[in-house]
């Protein structure tokens, strides 16, 4: 599955979830390339696949990060990588 902007590739590898992502040497960092692995700081009761490994490598003006994820468990809360609805944020009441 093609991500953010085409910046982002996924997809079972076995048992597990490899994605990938890619971004100009230099302009790696922030929510899409720490955003996943960050996400680890989340109180244990908020469900998320266990992190296996993270790898970073440079090649010709890029930089990558691959990162291997345990599969989530059924049932998906949904059967696409991205929302086609907006919903309310429980937390603030407001959109996403």
């Amino acid at each position: 599955m093609w991500g953010d902007r085409g910046r982002t590739l996924s997809s079972a590898a076995g048992p597990h979830w490899l994605r990938v992502v890619c971004a100009e040497a230099g302009t790696d960092g922030g929510t899409l390339w720490n955003g996943p692995s960050t996400s680890r700081t989340l109180p244990a009761a908020v469900p998320r696949p266990g992190l296996c490994r993270i790898r970073d490598w440079p090649t010709d003006g890029y930089a990558y990060r691959a990162e291997l994820y345990a599969l989530a468990p059924d049932p998906l809360v949904s059967p696409r990588p991205s929302s086609t609805t907006t919903r309310a944020c429980p937390r603030r009441g407001g959109r996403r």
